[in-house]
């Protein structure tokens, strides 16, 4: 459709879940974290979200590469942040050949891996011409888990569902 375009299929997205147990004690590495991370060549974007006593972290790189080099970036405000608050989880979300290469990386945490499916991650051409700067976000992501019990229903559903969105 006029106006989209397929994203870069290297694209890695990575959400932390946190309980936080020292509310103070945790904020504070987290705005470093994000000064740290404004500076990074390899970051689409970065946000962390609050809800009472939890937090999540919603992070997203050009590529594996692009992670692992957040992850050198901020390891001393990372480890600051794990001594006030819990990770509870981790979801890392990409292409497989992406996705494979951080299993090591993450190795110790609760996480989970997730391949994107082919062609059903998209960025629309208005949103690329923005990412190149830091800008205010005011995206709202929701984030449905399903009980598959039909596979090919759903991935029937899915496909309709993926061409009406664009």
């Amino acid at each position: 459709p006029k106006g989209t375009t397929i994203a870069d299929e290297t694209t890695v997205s990575v959400m932390i879940h946190w309980t936080i147990k020292n509310y103070f004690a945790f904020v504070k590495p987290c705005i470093e974290f994000q000064e740290l991370t404004k500076r990074e060549t390899g970051v689409k974007y970065f946000g962390f979200s609050l809800a009472g006593s939890k937090a999540v972290y919603r992070e997203g790189y050009v590529s594996a590469e692009g992670c692992l080099a957040h992850m050198r970036n901020v390891q001393a405000q990372f480890q600051a942040a794990q001594q006030a608050a819990d990770i509870e989880k981790i979801e890392v979300h990409g292409p497989k050949a992406e996705v494979e290469k951080l299993h090591d990386a993450f190795k110790g945490f609760t996480v989970s891996f997730w391949e994107y499916v082919d062609g059903a991650f998209f960025m629309p051409a208005k949103y690329q011409a923005a990412a190149d700067h830091t800008a205010t976000d005011n995206t709202v992501s929701v984030h449905v888990y399903w009980k598959i019990s039909d596979t090919l229903a759903f991935l029937s559903g899915a496909v309709d569902f993926q061409a009406l969105t664009r």
